[in-house]
């Protein structure tokens, strides 16, 4: 069953969550449906919010954003093994990015003899802002607590999951990426050049990967230096690899499906997957462009 609060509760209720959501945790770490249909519910729910979520002014989220956080953390943890909590939990984090949420704007302190209506609206703003920062760091506390325990287990996922984790780890926040950087062998870095291997294979993965690593240069790029020479092979396979060897490798598939299923189910999809291949060819070559760019 799906339930919403009326009003964000503090940050204090946010990680007391109980188990009588979408998806209940048994023992052994495995989920079960509380009720039926719920799981089609849940993964509805997480496309939902995919799409939504990037659309909507930061501004309309800011206030909830770590009751939301240390919410999903909380049921992630709960149930390690569902992709949907990732893929929410990067949703939210690319929100965060939006608006600078671990990273606020410095605030400009108040002159010492300003009116006194104005010393109180300044002393009652600051107190606000002191709620918010608390809330702000237990929510990041709680978060990098659980990215770190990601990045321990995520070599060993697979599939679905992996791709969900991997994408969640490679949006953590810039604040995260830079405590890792400043590590000897970050495991953050290992797995952002795992993520670029895995791209030839899997397209999505090598854009966030790449989109990731445009960032960390932008932001970060004296930590990222040190780090750089493990990640250039990644970057220099995808400039000595013909982008459209993917289209010769779908063409031959077509061709074994066609050995198969005949002549005349080859001419009804030979249209449409000629136009896929089209469309891979071009996003292989902007990629391409991309790490010429970044190079």
């Amino acid at each position: 069953s799906l339930s919403s609060a009326a009003s964000p509760p503090d940050a204090a209720d946010a990680a007391d969550d109980g188990t009588e959501g979408l998806l209940a945790p048994m023992g052994d770490g495995a989920i079960k449906q509380s009720k039926s249909g719920d799981v089609a519910v849940f993964l509805k729910l997480v496309h939902f919010c995919e799409a939504l979520l990037p659309a909507l002014r930061p501004s309309l989220l800011h206030r909830w954003l770590h009751v939301l956080l240390m919410d999903l953390v909380t049921r992630a943890s709960r149930a390690p093994h569902v992709s949907g909590f990732a893929k929410l939990l990067r949703t939210l984090l690319q929100t965060c990015a939006r608006c600078s949420y671990f990273d606020p704007p410095a605030t400009s302190p108040g002159t010492s003899d300003a009116a006194p209506a104005a010393a109180s609206e300044a002393a009652e703003a600051r107190a606000v802002a002191g709620s918010a920062d608390c809330n702000r760091e237990r929510c990041y506390s709680m978060l990098r607590a659980y990215l770190v325990s990601l990045l321990a287990r995520a070599r060993r996922l697979k599939d679905e999951l992996f791709a969900a984790v991997v994408n969640l780890l490679l949006a953590a926040p810039l604040r995260f990426v830079g405590e890792q950087l400043r590590r000897p062998s970050p495991p953050l870095v290992e797995l952002l050049r795992h993520a670029l291997a895995l791209g030839h294979a899997y397209l999505p993965l090598a854009l966030t990967a790449l989109s990731a690593l445009e960032k960390w240069m932008a932001e970060l790029q004296p930590l990222l230096q040190p780090h750089l020479p493990a990640l250039l092979p990644a970057l220099r396979e995808y400039l000595t690899v013909d982008a459209s060897e993917t289209a010769v490798a779908s063409a031959r598939v077509g061709g074994a499906l066609g050995d198969k299923v005949g002549r005349r189910m080859l001419e009804r999809t030979g249209n449409r997957r000629k136009r896929r291949s089209r469309e891979q060819h071009s996003e292989e070559e902007r990629l391409q462009a991309r790490v010429v760019q970044l190079l």
